[in-house]
């Protein structure tokens, strides 16, 4: 059988060759490039198989040289494809500036929530995880499937997991995202989960009691000493829990304690009265014996004047519903936040928290609205 003959073209583009009267393009793959396709995708010599199409003989260059550049885009995406997978633009995204600009607090929120791409899938009929998943093969389908899995375990667990699931779902869309927008050539142009929709969440709108108030805040005595003045600056001045962990002594000053506020709430000062004093002094005895050598230590704070993080608080609160359950009390849902709620009820001033817009000052007040029936 006589062989074909190929010859170079006019056209002088590399791997580029006249094939009885086809052009054809028939790059010589990298050894990267061949680790992603399969072992017949190339030849002996690595060659592609078969060749791509440009045209034929005669072709107007202009019209050859857009079907190369096509054909060269198509091979570098179908690369990608296959080498960037969802793990790799988690940790694309872990290791950026972006990231590293965030506060340590979200940082190591954002850590917490990488647990999903550990979430385990059958790809191929082989056990994998949504870290091997191809970035082209994720989307929002998947995801809610996903998702579900993900919630029905918490739930199973004796949690709510509904925010969870959605924290760790954004999460992912956010590194993505940052991935379309800050690196090239990865095989997609846009956030394949944009516009994901989140799973409900029901917000607490029950309204916490004064006997229950003081049931949390004398068990919480016994939990952690700390506990008490804590709960109490909490509900007293309408702080999230971190705004309250975040207070220092230089803070508390003649007129009040300032609260440096988050999430775009505005900076205020709560002017001081007895009872918030009264949690100030609780806060300050603390301080007493303790091996402080920091310049302006934390108010809530260790016995080295550093602060207590989140976890700390949260694994407090733990012991606090266990105890409330074993008592009889009840499994009353407990947090920090809870009590800010209650101090912005139970507030005559609906801008204690420095909440800026009316809609989230009106999520955070509890009691019923009283109005006059019409005449």
């Amino acid at each position: 059988m006589a062989r074909k003959r190929t010859i170079a073209t006019a056209y002088n583009i590399k791997y580029v060759r006249n094939n009885n009267g086809r052009i054809e393009w028939r790059p010589r793959l990298t050894e990267e490039q061949r680790a992603h396709l399969p072992d017949d995708a190339y030849d002996a010599r690595f060659y592609l198989r078969p060749p791509i199409a440009l045209g034929r003989d005669g072709d107007d260059p202009d019209d050859i040289y857009r079907a190369y550049l096509a054909a060269k885009e198509a091979l570098n995406k179908q690369d990608a494809w296959e080498k960037h997978s969802i793990g790799w633009c988690v940790d694309q995204y872990m290791n950026s500036h972006k990231f590293k600009s965030l506060v340590p607090d979200s940082q190591r929120k954002a850590r917490s929530l990488m647990r999903i791409i550990d979430h385990p899938l059958m790809l191929d009929g082989m056990k994998k995880t949504l870290a091997d998943v191809k970035i082209y093969n994720m989307t929002k389908p998947r995801l809610h499937a996903i998702a579900s899995v993900r919630l029905a375990e918490y739930q199973e667990k004796g949690k709510k997991g509904v925010v969870q699931v959605n924290r760790e779902t954004t999460f992912l869309s956010t590194a993505l995202n940052w991935c379309v927008n800050y690196i090239d050539g990865i095989g997609i142009n846009e956030n394949p989960l944009a516009g994901y929709k989140r799973e409900k969440e029901i917000a607490v709108t029950r309204l916490v009691s004064d006997e229950e108030y003081y049931a949390l805040y004398e068990i919480a005595g016994n939990v952690r000493p700390w506990l008490q003045p804590c709960i109490e600056l909490t509900y007293l001045m309408a702080t999230r829990g971190i705004e309250t962990l975040d207070l220092r002594l230089s803070h508390c000053t003649d007129e009040g304690i300032t609260v440096a506020r988050r999430k775009g709430s505005d900076d205020n000062i709560i002017e001081w009265t007895p009872r918030l004093r009264d949690a100030y002094r609780a806060a300050l005895k603390l301080h007493e014996g303790y091996s402080i050598l920091m310049q302006d230590p934390f108010l809530i704070c260790k016995k080295d004047g550093s602060k207590f993080s989140r976890s700390t608080v949260q694994a407090a609160f733990q012991e606090i519903k266990k105890i409330m359950k074993e008592s009889g009390i009840g499994e009353m849902y407990w947090s920090l936040h809870l009590a800010k709620s209650k101090g912005i009820t139970d507030s005559e001033n609906d801008r204690l928290a420095g909440h800026v817009s009316e809609a989230m000052r009106n999520r955070y007040t509890r009691k019923l609205r009283k109005h006059k029936a019409a005449k």
